[in-house]
């Protein structure tokens, strides 16, 4: 995996994030991206990430997604995004409150997470450069063990193994 950025903080309004995927997105037909929340056993439950307006290509998009069109509840996503959930009790759902749809893990009554949500399969054999646009609000993401990462995969649309971003212990 290759790792991209790694920072600390809570954010108290969602971030913008605009990062370069060309190295080993541009001119791939098979590109998707993955966001995964991984956190160990505790009583905390507030624990959250979320991402919205999400979007891959350069000055033309390849895909976008901004969920808003999505009736919220618990996995009910737009097609092709796909949910590996190991707590059987809190994975991502499509979230919606106001005018902003998001994803978001919380909840987890005390137990273990380690959820992926993979994006559809993007075709970018048409560009030369590719940026990956989305913004993010983590909170009370807390100890070593937790953390949330961005993965990248040219591959098989599923198995995502390039690391583009990864969020670690916020406090």
């Amino acid at each position: 995996p290759q790792l991209i950025k790694t920072y600390n903080a809570t954010t108290t309004t969602p971030v913008s994030e605009n990062i370069d995927i060309s190295s080993w997105a541009a001119n791939k037909s098979y590109v998707t991206i993955g966001y995964r929340f991984v956190r160990p056993a505790d009583a905390n439950t507030t624990d959250y990430f979320y991402f919205d307006d999400f979007c891959v290509g350069n000055e033309v998009s390849a895909y976008a997604e901004n969920f808003n069109t999505y009736t919220p509840s618990y996995y009910n996503f737009p097609s092709g995004w796909i949910v590996t959930q190991s707590n059987p009790t809190s994975t991502w759902f499509v979230d919606k409150t106001g005018t902003t749809a998001r994803c978001q893990e919380t909840n987890a009554n005390n137990l273990a997470q380690n959820e992926l949500l993979t994006s559809p399969t993007i075709n970018c054999s048409t560009f030369t450069k590719v940026q990956l646009q989305y913004y993010s609000f983590k909170y009370n993401v807390t100890g070593p063990e937790s953390y949330i990462q961005v993965l990248g995969s040219i591959y098989d649309g599923l198995t995502c193994s390039t690391r583009i971003k990864n969020y670690t212990a916020f406090v």
